[in-house]
């Protein structure tokens, strides 16, 4: 529907006969056919075809001031963050096809703060062209500096444009090449492709997460969470309730609480049990944090030494292994909350499973190793190093942050 609206609008800025559109209707024009954001290719007719056979003159008199507004509109970027944003790239292609299937086109590619890529047809790609591109437009082209290049092997060269002026020195171009070179007259529509992208999407962002917050979030990845102990009364840290799996792995109500963390602490039980413990404080009102940090038992500790810790680690891709106060074995994960989405947020505990995983495939190989040599581990735990917050933790003890 969309397109079919720009394409109206353009036959009726371009009708057959009428003189070109005053400078305000080529920005309307331009700003209705280059929008700052496509869904897909957007195709249009820039040029209405005529009856008879135009002069050069003539061709060019229609055809520039419309090509100049799109040129400039589509290489017109603005601010960073208001206008576009890292990744944001359009392209432009304009085309006439001398017979059915027969397309010959020139096309831009620009993203912001980079020369303009410009581009020819040579034929490479499109073989029922190539009848119109000898020698005498080979040699045309090269005079104007192109050269062969790219993917498509195309006659390509780079513009600057920062500035009306060069755009529209880059769409007279644009025309001179479809009229002098590939023989442009009128009689064929110019039509035009037109895409604005970027590898970003544009969702709401948070720049900083309350706890309600991440309770909806884990319900969308399929998760709920309680706030912890509050499940019963002997699963505080160290009571009479800890257990620990057959497996040798540990459930979260067994895990080391220090006092005064509960109010920030959500419990989660399946699809394995962890805590998450919100930190970093952003704003009191409504309270709301910048960071979360993911902690789960994966072991009873029972024959893993601490060099056995540190060689675990060291196959970890991310997150860390350490004990807790009662010897426990934890994986442990820290996340950055500053501009996320919901969509990143459900990805990272996909990833966060998935790193979880890992981790407890790599301590119960190196746990069944210790245990099938006969070692058992003699060495003391520090018990004042752990679940403590990021600034009171020893600097020398790393940590891993995910952006």
């Amino acid at each position: 529907m969309a397109a079919a609206k720009r394409n109206r609008s353009a036959k009726t800025a371009r009708g057959r006969g009428e003189k070109p559109p005053a400078a305000s209707n080529r920005q309307v024009l331009a700003e209705v056919l280059c929008p700052p954001r496509t869904d897909g290719i957007e195709r249009s007719v820039l040029v209405a075809p005529t009856r008879r056979k135009l002069t050069p003159d003539e061709i060019r008199e229609r055809a520039i001031p419309a090509v100049e507004a799109v040129v400039s509109e589509a290489c017109r970027w603005g601010a960073l963050g208001d206008d576009w944003t890292v990744g944001d790239h359009r392209f432009l292609i304009l085309e006439f096809c001398p017979a059915k299937g027969d397309g010959l086109y020139v096309q831009l590619w620009t993203e912001p703060d980079e020369p303009v890529i410009v581009e020819a047809c040579s034929g490479a790609w499109t073989p029922p062209a190539r009848k119109y591109i000898r020698a005498p437009q080979r040699a045309a082209l090269r005079a104007l500096g192109y050269e062969i290049g790219g993917r498509a092997r195309n006659f390509e060269k780079r513009w600057t444009v920062t500035s009306p002026r060069q755009a529209r020195a880059l769409a007279r171009e644009f025309v001179d090449i479809l009229v002098d070179v590939f023989g442009y007259r009128g009689r064929q529509p110019l039509g035009m492709k037109y895409f604005s992208g970027g590898r970003t999407s544009r969702e709401p962002i948070f720049e900083g997460l309350v706890i309600s917050d991440v309770k909806r979030m884990l319900a969308i990845a399929g998760m709920s969470a309680h706030a912890a102990g509050s499940r019963s009364q002997t699963e505080s840290a160290g009571g009479a309730g800890s257990s620990s799996r057959p497996d040798g792995e540990a459930s979260s109500s067994s895990l080391a609480i220090p006092r005064g963390l509960k109010r920030r602490l959500l419990e989660v039980d399946k699809p394995f049990p962890f805590l998450i413990e919100l930190v970093l404080n952003a704003k009191t009102e409504p309270l709301t944090y910048n960071g979360l940090r993911l902690i789960s038992p994966i072991d009873n500790g029972a024959g893993l030494s601490d060099g056995d810790i540190v060689a675990i680690n060291s196959q970890m891709p991310c997150g860390r292994i350490q004990r807790d106060s009662l010897g426990q074995v934890m994986f442990m994960l820290e996340l950055w909350l500053a501009g996320v989405t919901v969509g990143w947020f459900v990805s990272m505990m996909k990833s966060w499973q998935d790193l979880r995983k890992h981790a407890v495939r790599i301590v119960r190989r190196v746990r069944r190793a210790r245990q099938a040599s006969g070692a058992l581990d003699t060495e003391v735990v520090d018990p004042d190093i752990d679940l403590l917050d990021v600034d009171e933790r020893p600097a020398a003890r790393p940590r891993t942050v995910v952006h």
